[in-house]
């Protein structure tokens, strides 16, 4: 019966989840038996001397006696036991304290047990505020060990959170302070950060009588004399560093190692990845954590011009040293070996004697012993870390003195972080090794977003071709975005966007050339060549096929392919050559002549004749073919939207309409409404259609065509029920006239659909029957399978589950083995849900998985989060928690750039649910208010239910069963007799009418 309450003790305290007390004495005894009353039994008498000490024994013991009746009225009869002379609490009940764990700070920043003191007695005060004591305390270390995880873990947002909830809670707490100091140097605020520093001395010292932490007061010096921080490189914004989580983990862990290991050592770790992955961002953002927990930092950001000056990486190093004031400390005969190698040193320290005569063989020595001793000095029997950037680029003798200070600790506790390009050897001894990644999906559109927030961000079209062509890298990421605001309309991504039709004209604008001219610069001619027909390719190709296109020999052939991979622009997988990433071929593409082009397109137009549709219309219109690339584009767009390609046939589409004049009656307009249908941009696809006009169509193509639009207007709610209904009919009837079945039965499912919306019993009957009749008929497979879609999807609305599954499975087969992607998606996702009535959840698991693989090979974003919701929505279901916030993690990123209302209604409210179980109640609330304002825009009944619904179930969370009801009225009205197809509203109905009636009438009237 406890399990819908909670026990707030910070703030104010209340039983949340149930009708208030009457008086606050009876809270009063529930708060002390649920702290003093669990281990043993409470004497009645010592409840009422805390409680009612001003009244007469027998009064206060029936006072007493009705505030256990009114315990047991909300927690049970058996939550307190015992007899005449004590009694005992036993009710598991949850408090807002155990909610910590759960990440729920909303009331931790409160004073406990607020008003709690002037219920009783003196004593009962005393003990209020010793509760306050321990609960603090409880308090403060849950938040602590939970700062210390997410550190742990590489979570710097929830490390942020956390701090603030600590420090409001215990302001001399050191971890709390250095989290915050953190926040405040990466956001470069130098003032906040000595604000927060100086009162933190300051209060530790008024406080408690002591001298404050000497690294807080030694990083309070370093911030007040304006030392650079590892963020300080020059650049005018912050780094954004997205994705980083995991690895910043295993940093925090080596790091922790030293601190930890309690005797002199150096730990080594080595970054690698690709060019502009990241590396440099990652390093300085944790080298700043590290600043900001007052470990002295030196950063060394090795040079290409540097790598042939002997101990060029060493110098920045001993210059970096010497900065700090405690390098003075050093013994002046080691400084003056120092100077060997960095004679800028005697700026900073005058009084450096010369460094003594020494034979040449000992200098790397002498100079790294002279390290060590610098090290020692600024570390200051702490902590240090030294990071080199671009290993690369370091110099044999400073790689030698490197290798020297990890052979000889001397007294120092060391972590050294290098970071180097993958493939290059580094030279040096690393105990670890972190190998940067592309960022996924996710997180790319998550930098976009970022890095947009103080300009337009850019369309759906455009996102998609920066990711394309950034395959993750962060740095061309950011250099694309750049682009494209600068150029707009000319930028590499809006050419790439839009296609080859507009890409001919496009020209590199100079700031992009000049940052691939030093890679690109000084290769051969042939090699040049060679890349020329890679770009115009589009994929890898072997280097005889090349050759041959070329006319290379094949000593020539050999010679090109090293050079490439000597320089780093080209790369060999399987035997077959390309670029390292596709942003360098679209720029090789662009950046070549249009003659030269245009010459291989039609080059590999001959020898692709009867290769890949696709590949063969890019190639014709590049070859300024016109006929031949409409003729074979209709072809290809035909088979990308059957085999589940929509996008790609968008993409062709859209080529062959801005590269040429089509007629509006071309029947490239109505495939591309289709395609634009298909990948789920109703909008877009409805304006298409309204441009095509042929009056001399055939019975098939406008059967298509109201088929597009019926679908279109019921997917993305476009209209009201009859209007859509109207549609289908109309596409029905078209797809009788025209003899085409599969137009029909696609037509019909989507009839079935809106009847199941709208309530319309005749509609769905005759949905269902249609679809027996061709179930039952020698019609083809994919009608079969279709029948069967629809059929299913009726036995699932009536709640008989076992007959859809026996429809639904045959189908599976059916469509796959026909490759229509788009059907069987749906199929899967109607027999999860079957499965899941059924009880058979590991199956529809399974199917949901499917579902998802379905969804991202048909590229339907819409598609793929509705199968992630519905997997998340089980795990929920299961009690999976982790597993559903895991499912639900990427529905959340992405539903913001869904526009249909359909989606928002029904996803936010399972987000909501999901967000009320776990107790963040902040964000459930967002999530409400964003189904509500889905419900609005669909305009459809059941998603006003499900708003309503959701919002009853978060003011019963919030203990509100007089606000909910009325909700759950409105919904019960709106549903009438339709309440079959939406049970849930009648068990809320109940639900509440019980929680009423528990609350003594206060909601039933």
């Amino acid at each position: 019966m406890t399990t819908q309450l909670q026990l707030n003790v910070f703030g104010p305290p209340a039983l949340v989840g149930s009708v208030r007390f009457r008086t606050k004495k009876h809270l009063a005894v529930l708060l002390y038996l649920h702290f003093e009353g669990r281990a043993r039994p409470i004497p009645r008498d010592r409840l009422v001397d805390l409680l009612w000490p001003d009244v007469a024994p027998a009064k206060g013991r029936h006072s007493l006696s009705q505030a256990l009746l009114a315990i047991r009225s909300r927690l049970g009869r058996d939550a307190v036991i015992g007899g005449e002379e004590d009694v005992q609490f036993l009710a598991e009940l949850p408090s807002d304290l155990s909610a910590l764990h759960r990440g729920d700070l909303t009331t931790v920043v409160s004073e406990p047990l607020r008003g709690l003191e002037d219920c009783g007695s003196a004593e009962f005060s005393h003990w209020v505020d010793g509760a306050r004591v321990r609960l603090t305390t409880q308090a403060r270390d849950i938040l602590r060990a939970s700062l210390q995880a997410s550190r742990a873990q590489g979570n710097a947002a929830g490390t942020q959170r956390l701090a603030a909830a600590l420090y409001d809670i215990d302001p001399l707490c050191a971890e709390a302070v250095y989290a915050l100091a953190d926040r405040a140097l990466l956001e470069r605020d130098m003032i906040a950060a000595v604000r927060l520093l100086k009162t933190h001395i300051d209060r530790t010292r008024a406080e408690l009588g002591t001298n404050p932490n000497p690294e807080i007061a030694r990083l309070l010096r370093r911030v007040e004399r304006g030392e650079r921080t590892a963020l300080d490189d020059g650049r005018t914004r912050p780094d954004f560093l997205i994705g980083r989580e995991a690895e910043l983990a295993r940093l925090e862990a080596v790091a922790n190692r030293v601190v930890d290991s309690g005797r002199p050592v150096y730990e080594t770790c080595l970054i690698c990845g690709a060019p502009g992955i990241g590396k440099s961002s990652l390093i300085r953002r944790f080298a700043a954590s590290l600043q900001a927990r007052a470990w002295p930092v030196f950063m060394v950001s090795c040079q290409e011009i540097g790598q042939s000056i002997p101990y060029a990486a060493v110098s920045e190093l001993i210059a970096a040293l010497g900065r700090d004031p405690l390098a003075g400390g050093a013994d002046p005969l080691w400084l003056a070996e120092a100077t060997r190698v960095c004679p800028g040193l005697r700026a900073v320290y005058p009084g450096i004697p010369d460094a003594p005569d020494a034979p040449t063989d000992s200098i790397r020595l002498r100079v790294a012993e002279a390290v060590l001793r610098m090290i020692e000095a600024v570390a200051d029997h702490g902590p240090v870390l030294l990071a080199f950037d671009d290993l690369q680029f370091l110099d044999p003798a400073s790689q030698e003195v490197l290798f020297l200070l990890t052979r000889r600790p001397g007294r120092v506790l060391a972590f050294i972080v290098g970071g180097t390009r993958t493939g290059e050897v580094s030279g040096l001894p690393w105990t670890e090794t972190v190998d940067l990644q592309p960022l996924d999906r996710l997180h790319a559109l998550t930098l976009i977003r970022d890095l947009s927030t103080d300009s337009k961000r850019p369309d759906a079209e455009i996102r998609d071709a920066i990711l394309r062509l950034s395959l993750g890298n962060p740095y061309h990421i950011e250099v694309l975005l750049t682009d494209w605001r600068m150029h707009q309309e000319d930028s590499l991504v809006a050419a790439e966007s839009v296609g080859d039709g507009v890409a001919l004209s496009w020209t590199p604008p100079e700031d992009l050339r000049a940052a691939f001219a030093r890679q690109y610069g000084g290769l051969s001619t042939d090699a040049q060549h060679v890349l020329q027909v890679l770009a115009v390719a589009g994929k890898a190709m072997a280097p005889d096929d090349v050759s041959t296109l070329l006319g290379l020999s094949e000593g020539a052939s050999e010679r090109v392919v090293l050079e490439m991979l000597d320089r780093g622009v080209g790369r060999v997988e399987e035997g077959r050559l390309s670029f390292k990433n596709e942003l360098h071929r679209a720029f090789v593409y662009h950046a070549m002549g249009t003659d030269r082009r245009t010459y291989h397109h039609a080059q590999f137009a001959r020898r692709l004749s009867d290769g890949n549709p696709l590949e063969l219309v890019h190639h014709y219109i590049g070859a300024g073919l016109e006929q031949q690339a409409m003729t074979a584009g209709l072809h290809a767009a035909e088979i990308a939207i059957a085999q589940g390609a929509p996008r790609e046939a968008e993409r062709l589409l859209t080529w062959l309409l801005r590269a040429y004049t089509v007629a509006r009656g071309s029947r490239l307009r109505l495939l591309l409404a289709h395609a634009l249908a298909a990948a789920a941009q109703y909008q877009r696809a409805l304006e298409v259609l309204t441009d095509w006009r042929d009056e001399t169509a055939s019975p098939t193509d406008r059967a298509l065509a109201a088929l597009i639009r019926a679908d279109a207007l019921q997917r993305a709610r476009l209209g009201g029920d009859d209007a859509i209904m109207s549609a289908a009919q109309e596409a029905i009837a078209l797809a009788e006239q025209a003899d085409a079945t599969p137009f029909l039965l696609r037509a019909n499912y989507t009839r079935l659909e809106v009847a199941l919306d709208a309530g319309d019993v005749g509609a769905r009957a005759d949905a269902e029957a249609l679809a027996a009749k061709i179930a039952a008929s020698s019609a083809s497979p994919e009608c079969l399978a279709l029948a069967n879609l629809t059929l299913g999807q009726g036995a699932l609305a009536r709640g008989e589950f076992a007959e859809a599954v026996d429809r639904l499975t045959p189908a599976v087969s059916m469509l796959e083995s026909l490759g229509l992607l788009f059907e069987l998606r749906r199929v899967l996702s109607t027999l999860g849900i079957a499965y899941r009535g059924l009880g058979r959840f590991a199956d529809a698991a399974s199917v949901f998985r499917d579902s998802i693989t379905v969804s991202e090979r048909c590229g339907h974003q819409g598609a793929m989060l509705q199968s992630r919701l519905l997997l998340s929505n089980l795990y929920h279901d299961l009690g999976c928690f982790d597993a559903a916030v895991e499912s639900i993690r990427v529905v959340v990123a992405e539903l913001e750039t869904l526009t249909t209302s359909r989606a928002w209604a029904e996803a936010y409210s399972n987000i909501a649910r999901l967000a009320l179980v776990l107790g963040n109640v902040s964000e459930a609330e967002r999530a409400v208010e964003r189904s509500e304002d889905g419900a609005r825009r669909s305009g459809l009944w059941r998603h006003k239910v499900t708003a309503l619904m959701t919002r009853a179930d978060f003011q019963l969370s919030k203990g509100q069963p007089a606000l909910a009801w009325p909700l759950v009225e409105e919904a019960a009205r709106i549903t009438g007799d339709r309440s079959h197809l939406l049970p849930r509203v009648a068990g809320a109905h109940r639900d509440v009418r019980r929680s009423g009636r528990r609350a003594g009438g206060a909601v039933i009237r």
